[in-house]
């Protein structure tokens, strides 16, 4: 068996609940940053390009 397959298996350490949510957090805020950046770009579309929301909302990159 590999090495590291090896000492995998042998690790019993549980990660802390603490670090479980600080990742939550952080990857929560990345999505919330993302989905303002989406929603602003659905804005530029409709009110500075003229594009119709029907269309917009499809455009996503």
């Amino acid at each position: 068996m590999w090495l590291g397959v090896a000492l995998w298996h042998n690790c019993r350490m549980k990660v802390p609940f603490s670090e479980k949510v600080g990742y939550s957090l952080g990857d929560g805020a990345a999505n919330l940053v993302f989905q303002l950046m989406m929603m602003f770009q659905l804005m530029f579309y409709t009110d500075v390009l003229g594009i119709g929301a029907g269309a917009a909302g499809r455009c996503r990159p």
